[in-house]
């Protein structure tokens, strides 16, 4: 954290400490946010493989745009050369009733121009000082609502994950 508790009262900006993987990062408008709840044995996933299928549903949606995201081999998240468009952070459960985990929390895809300087100004993003953050719209300069970006995003994820694509369509 860049900012002094009194600098973030000012700026009525709130800090939450949770409980999943990773290190500080920003949720606010601009971006889209995933917080897909899984049992992972039902799906064949172990923690890892759940993390790259994840990162994979983001990658493959850049590239319907032509970007070539990708992964960083010593961090979890997206990437566009040395610069962070997703981040993700999850919390693995142990299951209950049976065996395995059960995810929770998720990702964030940042969408929205110029996300950069007002979300991650006062923050080490995920605590990795030596890169950046970027986003689709400063990317593309294609104006993309949460809304599309999300029904776009969709049938990767399902696709990915094994679900039907009918029933994510109410049908």
């Amino acid at each position: 954290m860049l900012l002094s508790p009194e600098e973030l009262r000012k700026q009525g900006i709130g800090v939450f400490e949770i409980d999943r993987g990773g290190d500080i990062t920003y949720h606010g408008p601009g971006q889209l946010v995933g917080y897909p709840l899984m049992y992972l044995d039902a799906r064949g996933l172990d923690l890892h493989g759940f993390l790259r299928e994840l990162e994979q549903v983001i990658i493959d949606w850049l590239a319907d745009y032509g970007i070539e995201g990708g992964r960083k081999p010593e961090y979890t998240g997206v990437w566009v050369g040395d610069e962070k468009i997703a981040a993700i952070g999850i919390k693995f459960n142990k299951a209950r009733k049976r065996r395995g985990f059960v995810t929770s929390h998720g990702f964030a895809l940042n969408i929205k121009a110029g996300i950069a300087e007002q979300g991650f100004s006062g923050i080490i993003p995920c605590g990795i000082q030596e890169y950046g953050v970027t986003s689709f719209e400063d990317l593309t300069g294609i104006e993309m609502s949460l809304e599309r970006a999300a029904r776009e995003i969709l049938p990767h994820f399902m696709g990915r994950f094994g679900f039907d694509p009918a029933s994510a369509a109410g049908e």
